[in-house]
């Protein structure tokens, strides 16, 4: 089967913990998302209607299957302040 990669991502005003995740290419990766403070979202830029919201309490959870190398940028999807342009991470796949 698929190798899995579950990783568990943190959100608050107004970064992600991690801010950079990696993961070997043909891996199918978990993302548990979890918000500290309010509302956000998770965005996987290239990626269409790929945004997940999630608040305090009630976590979400999304897969992405890295088929292809490369860098994915991710960011907040739910506007969370005026930080919220510069709430953004980086997915590396090698």
């Amino acid at each position: 089967g698929t190798p899995v990669k579950e990783i568990e991502v943190s959100a608050k005003k107004y970064e992600f913990t991690p801010a950079e995740i990696e993961v070997p290419v043909n891996t199918l990766l978990r993302l548990h998302l979890k918000a500290t403070d309010k509302e956000h979202g998770f965005e996987l830029k290239s990626v269409k209607d790929s945004c997940v919201k999630f608040k305090p309490g009630a976590p979400a959870t999304l897969e992405f299957y890295a088929d292809k190398a490369g860098e994915l940028e991710f960011n907040c999807c739910k506007s969370c302040g005026m930080g919220h342009g510069k709430m953004k991470g980086k997915l590396v796949v090698k």
